[in-house]
């Protein structure tokens, strides 16, 4: 899904002002938490740096494949917004299981 709706032309048409970034950090958190969970093999473990090298490096490859693409440029902003929002996700998902894991006694 990404990678299409990364490479397929569009207009430049923003709902608010620096929408295209607040998106890029969107799906690249929710790509590192689901490649977190899937390295960890479901539970809390020691593998997010890898789910964020892995979510950062596919989104600077789209972003480099974006040259090729009419209507399209690529971007060293959406690069750092897509490796933050990769670190976000990972954030999030450390935070929210830990505390579930706390709550559940499973700590």
């Amino acid at each position: 899904m990404i990678a299409y709706l990364s490479l397929t032309p569009h207009s430049e048409k923003m709902l608010f002002p620096y929408a295209d970034l607040v998106f890029h950090a969107s799906a690249y958190s929710i790509l590192s938490l689901f490649l977190s969970l899937s390295l960890e093999g479901g539970r809390l473990g020691g593998r997010p740096l890898l789910a964020v090298g892995f979510a950062s490096l596919y989104g600077a490859v789209i972003e480099l494949l974006q040259y090729y693409v009419p209507t399209r440029t690529p971007s060293l902003l959406d690069a750092t917004a897509n490796a933050i929002g990769a670190m976000i996700g990972v954030y999030i998902l450390r935070r929210a299981f830990g505390a579930i894991c706390s709550w559940l006694g499973l700590v």
